[in-house]
């Protein structure tokens, strides 16, 4: 039974790495989304579907090459130390 929480709690650790990850981007789609929404409002004659599609994803590539530095580290660590060190610990949680 510890080494279920173990591993729920490993899994809890990764996906809030998942989420701190993705907010940047989140964040920034719907920031996007916003002021195509105001957009609409202003020309209602311009189609928001051709160009909004587009954009947010030409926008959502621009914050991913930004933030991808930024969190080299965290991943890093993330990935290469803490993973190893989890599995360990839950292979030998799981041998007793």
């Amino acid at each position: 039974q510890g080494v279920l929480i173990y591993i729920v709690d490993m899994m809890v650790n990764y996906l809030q790495l998942g989420f701190m990850f993705a907010m940047p981007i989140i964040a920034t789609i719907i920031v996007v989304d916003v002021a195509l929404g105001v957009l609409v409002k202003a020309v209602p004659q311009m189609n928001v579907f051709v160009v909004g599609m587009p954009l947010k994803l030409l926008i959502g590539l621009i914050v991913l090459y930004v933030t991808v530095p930024v969190l080299e580290d965290v991943v890093y660590s993330a990935f290469s130390d803490q993973l190893f060190y989890h599995l360990t610990e839950v292979i030998k949680g799981l041998a007793q």
